[in-house]
């Protein structure tokens, strides 16, 4: 797994306005329209920015590597 970055941009009520596929390539689950979303961004350049789902955000924050 790449070494990502939360970013605290987002708050509890963040909800998306469609649906999304979960940006980690190991999962693909779908974030449904009117659910909590989450942002994560790399601290590697070429690699984008991406939308995950509770279950891979969770496993990010837990992750000693990630800051928060």
């Amino acid at each position: 797994m790449a070494n990502f970055k939360l970013v605290p941009q987002f708050t509890k009520d963040a909800i998306t306005k469609e649906d999304y596929v979960c940006g980690q390539p190991a999962c693909h689950g779908t974030i449904l329209k009117g659910t909590s979303c989450y942002y994560v961004t790399t601290i590697v350049p070429d690699q984008p920015d991406c939308f995950v789902c509770e279950v891979c955000y969770l496993q990010y924050s837990q992750k000693l590597s990630t800051l928060v």
